[in-house]
């Protein structure tokens, strides 16, 4: 039983890494996104063991799962009564526990409340936010590449 698990893990885990790493490639080779440069330029004087510490290379990955997330949503039970306001008509809704909601991550990844031109692959937007507004604390917790949200 527990080697059947670990097993699922495994290929679970193989298999989300290569499709993001794909995709990411794929997005990259597409796009030619300006970080590529600055990446490239930083690490022709690093060591590769110093590479992972590049702050363009984070941007690229993190971009990568947001604009093509592998895992496409996750369902959830509701334990307890959740009361959340809906944008559009300004109303109250209730999701009454013992039900279960289902969370689309592609949709929340291309959410143009959380970000400016979602559907544009700009690993950029990752950046730290100096303006003092908050749109990338938004942008953190609406990235859920595999399912578990901000860590």
């Amino acid at each position: 039983d527990r080697a059947a698990d670990i097993t699922i893990l495994l290929i679970a885990g193989h298999d989300t890494t290569s499709y993001t790493i794909a995709w990411t490639l794929l997005e990259v080779a597409r796009t030619n996104p300006p970080e590529l440069y600055t990446f490239r330029e930083k690490i022709a004087a690093l060591p590769m063991e110093e590479w992972k510490g590049v702050d363009e290379l984070h941007f690229i990955i993190k971009e990568g799962m947001r604009f093509n997330p592998v895992v496409t949503g996750t369902a959830r039970h509701v334990v307890k009564d959740i009361v959340v306001k809906d944008d559009a008509s300004n109303e109250r809704i209730i999701i009454p526990k013992k039900n279960s909601v289902f969370i689309h991550f592609y949709s929340m990844c291309r959410n143009p409340k959380y970000y400016d031109n979602p559907d544009t692959f700009l690993p950029s937007r990752w950046a730290t936010n100096d303006t003092g507004d908050n749109k990338n604390k938004y942008m953190e917790l609406a990235l859920m590449p595999f399912s578990v949200g901000h860590r």
